[in-house]
């Protein structure tokens, strides 16, 4: 069972392969975190101290509420294979989203983020992908979190 000390994880991205992972890894940790799922539908992660909300992802106003007392937020939401999908959804989810959640956990008192990116990412990088991964990056640096993994 969660005690005082025991890390409080807020998580979206939960219902994708990775996120499904990372969270059903964590429910099932002894140390039992405090878990937090938010999403648009309900992931198949079970677990003591885990608790699940359906909010709309895109709109931080549906979920800000979930986000008091945690310590530590987890995104793993992004394009499966953004090579099927135009431009502007790729940054809308991968980028655009993603930082208004980040903003919603930096003012809800989050100090530990952790994000699920990509190797060589760039903000100069003349690759669109890896240029908008740095992008993202740039601006989660910019939101000071005390650690950003």
């Amino acid at each position: 069972m969660p005690t005082p000390q025991t890390p409080r994880i807020v998580m979206i991205g939960a219902t994708g392969a990775v996120g499904q992972h990372c969270a059903s890894t964590l429910a099932a940790h002894p140390t039992h975190p405090a878990l937090t799922l938010l999403g648009r539908r309900a992931a198949d992660v079970t677990g003591e101290g885990v608790q699940q909300h359906i909010v709309d992802v895109e709109d931080p106003v549906t979920y800000r509420a979930h986000l008091k007392h945690h310590t530590a937020a987890i995104c793993t939401v992004g394009v499966g294979e953004p090579s099927k999908v135009g431009k502007e959804t790729f940054v809308r989810i991968d980028k655009t989203l993603v930082l208004r959640f980040a903003t919603a956990c930096k003012q809800a008192g989050v100090t530990h983020f952790l994000l699920l990116s990509s190797v060589a990412v760039s903000a100069g990088s003349s690759s669109f992908y890896l240029r908008t991964k740095g992008e993202l990056e740039d601006g989660l640096r910019a939101l000071g979190f005390d650690r950003l993994s």
